[in-house]
């Protein structure tokens, strides 16, 4: 924005676009920078770009510059006094913790012979198996009791049960599990079926990892599991 000195002739900058809509729209104000409080800032930078050592004066409507040479004249002092400032700039750091909650161990079973439980995770999530047993404690007779005859004589288990059930479970939002084995179920083997060995699980639902894992938590439509969480298989 510039305006004329009528007596001189002369136009001066009087304002800097700051913001507004379009340029010199009627009926649409514009707000400038009014640019005369910055005049002396402005000389200022003018004079440590040409170097050298000016006096600036400015007046309304006119701007005067005279140089100024000093001529330095050699004093005898009897004694020089040398002051020395020492600034000490403190640093200070603010470290921010973030506290991320553990996920929630979810237990499924135990899951016995003829049935099956589906381990579920929400919206978002995915299933990471954390700890699974395939086998039977011969001293717990609650889970999926059986006859005396049929405890046999010590503990049995699938020690590849937790292998098993990662291959088959992570990284889904909902998986099967049974007591089946392969080539029908995803278990290796049965370490002592005259007992009737039954299946625990515990499970996290976590962020998914990985492109396909990613596509299944945030799927809508992805669902492995029926409307029923546990049942006895067919």
């Amino acid at each position: 924005l510039v305006v004329k000195d009528t007596g001189t002739g002369r136009y001066f900058v009087t304002g800097v676009v700051s913001f507004g809509y379009g340029c010199g729209r009627g009926e649409y104000p514009g707000v400038y920078t009014r640019v005369e409080k910055f005049i002396p800032w402005v000389l200022e930078q003018v004079v440590k770009i040409e170097g050298g050592s000016s006096l600036v004066q400015y007046s309304h409507g006119e701007t005067r510059r005279t140089t100024a040479t000093t001529t330095a004249t050699p004093t005898k002092r009897s004694a020089t006094t040398t002051t020395r400032r020492t600034t000490r700039r403190t640093t200070r750091r603010t470290t921010r913790r973030t506290t991320t909650s553990a996920p929630i161990m979810h237990k499924a079973g135990p899951v016995c012979q003829g049935y099956y439980r589906y381990l579920k995770c929400n919206y978002g999530t995915v299933i990471r198996v954390k700890e699974a047993f395939f086998g039977r404690k011969r001293n717990n007779l609650k889970d999926c009791p059986i006859s005396y005859y049929r405890r046999g004589r010590g503990d049995c288990k699938l020690n590849s049960a937790k292998r098993d059930l990662v291959k088959a479970c992570d990284g889904k939002r909902s998986c099967q599990v049974n007591t089946r084995t392969k080539p029908k179920g995803d278990l290796t083997r049965n370490p002592c079926s005259k007992q009737r060995p039954f299946v625990n699980v515990e499970y996290e639902c976590v962020k998914p990892s990985g492109s396909r894992a990613t596509g299944r938590a945030f799927d809508p439509e992805y669902d492995d599991y029926s409307s029923d969480v546990a049942g006895k298989e067919d």
